[in-house]
């Protein structure tokens, strides 16, 4: 019998459109997860996914000040990446991972933009909660979800060698992230919709950056793919648990491809989950070597 806050094993995926048929009935074949320290939800050893390879971060919108917006949420990644617990992370200034080798101008420059509606991305230097300094090579994303001006940043961090970051500066900037984000579901009828996508998503999806506000994530669903991670996915989606799950999708065009996809929930300061951050990762070619 499934434990308070998960739904029954027949129950339907979360995320799948209803309107779709099913091919199959999802059961608990394959469903084998774990929670790190962090409480972060992905596979075990013997699953096809390992711990993301970045950091995210969701902050307030810019103009907070000379320490720079506050840490909303972080994930397990700035944990590892960091030092510091999630739950330390939360209400940090974003200053508190600086010290004397960061360039303050370049993140200034970097909020200016934010501000101003547009992404940026860069690399500077930054310190571990023990003092100890590495590199960052950093994206970051102005969101508005409920109302007309910016409500949030989301931070995607890849850690570098600190002297790449200090001499290579903007030259080291990852590629962008491919990002959603959508409503969480706030009753037992209720649907996912959503409310934001960059630019890094339409590239990787083939969908216009219009065609998807309002629209449920299951677009991007067939009816096939494991069904172990499907599971673990509804599972943690009805217990608002971060996790890192892998699942077969498909472009506008039609075309498959395995998405390594980290989500996120998003809550309000009264703790209540009211969207889901999710980061796309199309991992095909690593699967096919």
């Amino acid at each position: 019998m499934a434990s308070s806050g998960e739904p029954p094993v027949d129950s339907p995926d979360p995320w799948r459109d209803p309107s779709r048929p099913r091919g199959s009935t999802y059961g608990r074949a394959g469903a084998r997860w774990m929670v790190d320290p962090e409480a972060i939800w992905r596979p075990d050893a013997s699953g096809p996914v390992g711990p993301a390879p970045y950091a995210v971060l969701i902050t307030d919108g810019p103009g907070n000040g000379e320490s720079g917006p506050r840490i909303r949420q972080a994930d397990a990644g700035f944990a590892r990446m960091t030092g510091y617990t999630v739950e330390a992370a939360h209400e940090l200034a974003f200053d508190a991972i600086a010290g004397p080798a960061t360039d303050r101008k370049r993140l200034a420059a970097a909020f200016e933009r934010l501000a101003a509606g547009h992404p940026d991305a860069g690399a500077t230097v930054h310190y571990r909660r023990d003092g100890t300094p590495f590199g960052v090579a950093w994206s970051v994303e102005p969101v508005c979800v409920d109302a007309r001006h910016i409500t949030h940043c989301v931070w995607v961090l890849h850690e570098i060698d600190v002297d790449r970051a200090a001499a290579e500066g903007d030259r080291a900037a990852p590629a962008d992230a491919a990002i959603i984000i959508a409503t969480a579901r706030t009753s037992a009828g209720g649907e996912y919709r959503i409310v934001h996508v960059n630019d890094g998503f339409t590239a990787l999806t083939g969908y216009g950056i219009d065609e998807l506000p309002g629209r449920s994530p299951a677009i991007l669903q067939g009816d096939d793919g494991p069904i172990g991670e499907r599971e673990r996915l509804r599972r943690a989606l009805a217990g608002r648990w971060p996790c890192r799950v892998e699942l077969l999708d498909y472009t506008r065009a039609g075309r498959p491809f395995w998405n390594a996809m980290d989500l996120l929930p998003f809550r309000h300061e009264q703790g209540e989950t009211v969207y889901w951050l999710a980061l796309a990762n199309d991992v095909t070619e690593d699967r096919d070597r």
